[in-house]
């Protein structure tokens, strides 16, 4: 069976001819304020960030294996001719890199074996 919320429902029902009575705002200002909170808490906790270029067959490897490992990050793509921002992050053109509390680092295999203590993942 498949529940949709009220105002999901209302807004799917409107869009083929049905009508849906109004539901008052304020039965879901609980639901709305809980669902703020959750969402500053995640902004509060920094994720590791991977920094990829989107033609690089590196970069898809690592993407890949933190997919597979379900690992939360922030992916960010670099343009074809950013050059600044991996000679700041690490001193040299190269991706991927791998930013997080423990700094800077490049090297698929390396972010992946840091990321992969139980080697799920070999070579």
């Amino acid at each position: 069976e498949l529940r949709l919320p009220p105002m999901l429902l209302a807004l799917c029902l409107s869009t083929v001819g049905f009508s849906v009575p109004a539901v008052p705002a304020a039965r879901f200002a609980p639901v709305a304020a809980a669902s703020r909170r959750a969402s500053m808490a995640a902004v509060s906790m920094k994720l590791p960030e991977l920094y990829v270029y989107d033609h690089c067959p590196f970069c898809v490897r690592v993407r890949v294996a933190l997919g597979v490992k379900g690992i939360k990050h922030k992916l960010v793509f670099m343009g074809n001719d950013d050059a600044e921002t991996p000679k700041a992050l690490v001193g040299k053109k190269i991706a991927p890199i791998w930013v997080d509390e423990d700094g800077a680092m490049a090297e698929s295999l390396d972010i992946i074996a840091k990321n992969d203590p139980e080697s799920f993942f070999k070579p």
